[in-house]
């Protein structure tokens, strides 16, 4: 299934969960778009607006690059609930293999138009493509 947001990432039917896959020419990318795909799967009339209406402050480290994007997704996940936002943007401030710092950019929304209840670790693996592109899935329990 296609969608508006310039193919940044596919959504792909997964039994009773939802799956994403990113595919993106730098590992910061990877993390953004996999950031717009979760928004898009939480409010399916998701666009970009120009301006936040609400920034948040995140810092997440984990032990490998892997793990680094699930626990950067559920702490989006975790201000999204918090917030009633959804947040569709990140400036990346720092980025490693084991740490991220960014300020979330979002808008408030009355209602979720689907619930997500946590970003699973099943099979996320970073990996360069034969194109040389990075990519990866991810899992969301609904």
């Amino acid at each position: 299934m296609r969608n508006k947001t310039k193919n940044r990432f596919v959504v792909i039917n997964h039994a009773a969960d939802l799956k994403i896959k990113v595919t993106a020419e730098t590992l910061e990318e990877l993390f953004l778009k996999a950031l717009e795909g979760m928004a898009y799967l939480m409010y399916r009339n998701f666009e970009v607006p120009v301006a936040a209406q609400i920034t948040v402050p995140v810092k997440v480290s984990s032990l490998d690059i892997n793990s680094l994007l699930t626990d950067f997704l559920s702490e989006v996940l975790y201000q999204s609930e918090a917030k009633r936002a959804v947040f569709f943007k990140a400036k990346l401030k720092r980025f490693s293999n084991s740490e991220l710092e960014a300020e979330l950019a979002g808008r408030a929304v009355n209602k979720f138009d689907r619930n997500i209840k946590a970003v699973t670790y099943h099979n996320v693996r970073i990996l360069r493509n034969p194109e040389g592109l990075w990519e990866t899935e991810v899992i969301f329990n609904t």
